[in-house]
């Protein structure tokens, strides 16, 4: 864990003068609220199928955000809305409630942690943005960190 935490550090680049206070703690919010994502997702899975749980998460909580909407949509950012819909929550949310049926919270959550790595190949491929020997060393940390976390499950199945 701490490798993949470590690499996160290098990978978001602390020193960067265009982090703000707010930015980080937001994230931080985010990471501990994310991480309630796991446990409780854990404890719906026990007694519904993947679908279902996300089902009734994503309805819920697409009430919770009515207050906030002002339900227009410009017409260009729809298909990135499906997209959005599809690909980071549908999909991610599908897989990641199935892994929960098969793992500990706690390796499917460092599993996770891979999430950076991905949106820094997904930055340089579709921005152009320009990676850092710090950013790739912290990628192959998170990378180690997560591949880490599995290393007794491999060796115990070759036992």
């Amino acid at each position: 864990m701490i490798m993949a935490v470590s690499g996160v550090l290098f990978v978001v680049n602390p020193n960067n003068e265009r982090i703000s206070i707010l930015a980080i703690v937001l994230g931080l919010l985010s990471g501990v609220t994310y991480a309630l994502y796991g446990v409780l997702g854990k404890m719906a899975v026990r007694n519904e199928n993947p679908e279902e749980a996300l089902l009734y998460t994503l309805g819920f909580g697409a009430l919770f955000l009515i207050p906030f909407s002002n339900f227009k949509i410009p017409l260009n950012a729809v298909p990135y809305i499906f997209a959005l819909a599809f690909f980071p929550t549908f999909l991610a949310y599908i897989l990641y409630n199935t892994a929960l049926r098969e793992v500990e919270v706690s390796k499917a959550s460092i599993i996770a942690t891979i999430e950076p790595v991905v949106a820094l190949i997904l930055a340089y491929l579709v921005f152009n943005e320009v990676l850092t020997l710090k950013q790739l060393f912290g990628a192959a940390l998170i990378i180690g960190g997560s591949m880490l976390i599995h290393l007794d499950d491999i060796i115990g199945k070759k036992n």
